[in-house]
């Protein structure tokens, strides 16, 4: 089968801040908490590594004694199940809808 027949879910979704309310849409064509492990393991400071997620970089700057919480600091929703063709556009929309990329947390640029 081909990569896209063996995914289970192609999802956009979002996280809000429960300090601020700031969101953060992302997407993933993995189950969803095989994304949320990749946000949670950037919750660390060894080598900066809360560089590689704007979740961990929003908490660390923002609400640093919350940061051992991890993503207990977020609400998430799915709002979309998408066509993985569609999942770039999917996510553009939401940031463009809301202003996540002015004034929410996809205006992280994060470290590779």
């Amino acid at each position: 089968k081909q990569w896209y027949q063996r995914r289970v879910a192609i999802t956009a979704g979002r996280l809000i801040c429960i300090d601020d309310n700031q969101c953060y849409f992302g997407q993933t064509c993995n189950a969803c908490h095989l994304r949320l492990n990749g946000h949670r393991n950037c919750f660390k400071t060894e080598n900066n590594a809360f560089e590689k997620s704007a979740l961990s970089m929003h908490i660390y700057s923002d609400h640093v004694s919350n940061f051992t919480e991890k993503l207990l600091n977020y609400e998430l929703g799915i709002i979309k199940q998408v066509k993985p063709c569609m999942l770039d556009r999917t996510e553009d929309f939401f940031i463009w809808k809301t202003r996540a990329d002015i004034i929410g947390l996809n205006r992280h640029k994060v470290r590779k």
